[in-house]
């Protein structure tokens, strides 16, 4: 792994004394790496904070100066830089990071004070940089519309169907959808089938728990949606050997379907047969001369994105904040609001409580 090959004449010890912000760096992601062996923490997070650690903090000046000498203004300067040149969730993610470095080297004896305390990153939503704060996009309806039409003719056994239902209808993440227990679906007979999502499967394909405790949640299951799952719950494969986690969407080893198996064998395909994709077709220089080029799909939007158009739908309908919030799996009522606030703008809904408020305080003769 690239930590440990970096680490082999770095510091091994996390306990040992780290002379420099980089150093210190280095020691916080070997510590994190052991949480992950012994199953405290995942992978995908270990290879998140070694990137913003990589790309992110290295090249800055903070990371070569002494741990001891890092004061507030040393990490409000470096804030600075981050809201300058990434994007708010990104400079977010990235100071994110950085905080818990500085935490671990309170803990662990590095330093005496923690500079990074009590410094956060300024975003478009609180006043700053409002121009590069941009508003959710959801998909045009007809072009839902058109998806969902050819989600239901592209294979036979109804997988495709099944995946895009889960996403248009339910807003689950492609994590979730892949990491889906047949256990936990409603049985067929529900007068009020509800989902329970209680797992996920991360880019490894490895099945664990959402990431945050609102993840684990109860929805409701539209009729639709119900009768897709339905049909390709009856054909989806059976059996310790075809399907050994007792998934909705087993992967061709009997695991989760991996994510890019998802995309190209589920995604791509539907998008194309939507029409809602650009094809290319290329050769490479290292292909053999007569092979056939090679087809490259580009669809219009990501699968990400029936989550938003399904909290949309939800929001159009009247559902509350809070019951979306729940819902969808948010964290907190703000990230809901940060999302999709802008899709609650009514502006006759506006007129008529102004004309209400108006009328509220008129004097009775």
């Amino acid at each position: 792994m690239r930590i440990e090959s970096e680490l082999a004449g770095g510091v091994r010890d996390p306990k040992r004394r780290a002379s420099t912000v980089s150093q210190l760096a280095k020691a916080f992601l070997l510590d994190y790496q052991g949480l992950v062996k012994a199953g405290k923490r995942e992978q995908t997070s270990l290879d998140q904070k070694d990137q913003h650690v990589r790309l992110h903090l290295e090249p800055s000046a903070l990371s070569r100066m002494e741990v001891g000498h890092v004061s507030g203004p040393d990490c409000v300067a470096y804030v600075r830089d981050l809201e300058q040149n990434l994007s708010d969730a990104l400079a977010r993610a990235v100071y994110a990071t950085v905080k818990m470095i500085f935490a671990f080297a309170k803990q662990h004896g590095f330093t005496v004070n923690d500079p990074a305390t009590g410094i956060g990153v300024r975003t478009g939503s609180h006043g700053y940089n409002i121009d590069a704060a941009d508003e959710t996009e959801i998909p045009p309806k007809d072009q839902l519309t058109a998806l969902w039409h050819a989600a239901q003719e592209t294979d036979d056994k109804g997988r495709t169907a099944a995946a895009v239902a889960l996403g248009l209808f339910a807003g689950l993440r492609s994590s979730e959808i892949r990491g889906y227990p047949l256990k936990h679906l409603p049985a067929p007979g529900d007068n009020f089938p509800t989902l329970k999502i209680r797992q996920r499967a991360d880019r490894y394909n490895q099945i664990g728990k959402p990431k945050t405790k609102k993840g684990r949640r109860n929805l409701p299951l539209a009729e639709e949606a119900r009768l897709a799952v339905n049909r390709w719950r009856l054909k989806c494969p059976k059996g310790p050997e075809a399907n050994i986690d007792g998934l909705l969407f087993p992967g061709r080893d009997g695991h989760a379907i991996s994510y890019s198996d998802f995309q190209r064998n589920i995604w791509w395909p539907v998008m194309e047969k939507a029409g809602l994709a650009d094809v290319e077709y290329r050769i490479y220089k290292s292909d053999r001369q007569g092979m056939p080029p090679h087809k490259v799909i580009k669809p219009w939007f990501r699968f990400h994105d029936l989550r938003h158009a399904a909290v949309s739908a939800w929001i159009e309908l009247g559902t509350a904040p809070k019951v979306i919030m729940e819902w969808a799996g948010h964290s907190s009522i703000t990230m809901t609001y940060d999302l999709y606030g802008h899709l609650w703008d009514d502006p006759d809904q506006a007129r008529i409580i102004m004309a209400g408020l108006t009328n509220m305080y008129k004097k009775v003769d």
